[in-house]
């Protein structure tokens, strides 16, 4: 597995909906790659960051 393949996966991996032979495949890359390791926590520091946003109701003069 490539770098940029490890990458395109992260989503699914976060969703949970990575599984079989291409989870085996990713979680060796990440053991191995420590850009990828480094990577796969900032996507989920990112992530968890945008969970945190609380929604902010717009005023009425802005939606206009």
């Amino acid at each position: 597995m490539t770098c940029e393949e490890a990458r395109e996966a992260f989503t699914d991996l976060y969703d949970g909906t990575l599984s079989g032979p291409p989870l085996a495949d990713l979680s060796r890359h990440l053991d191995a790659c420590p850009a990828c390791r480094e990577d796969w926590a900032s996507f989920r520091a990112g992530l968890r960051a945008l969970r945190e946003l609380r929604s902010v109701q717009a005023r009425v003069e802005l939606v206009r």
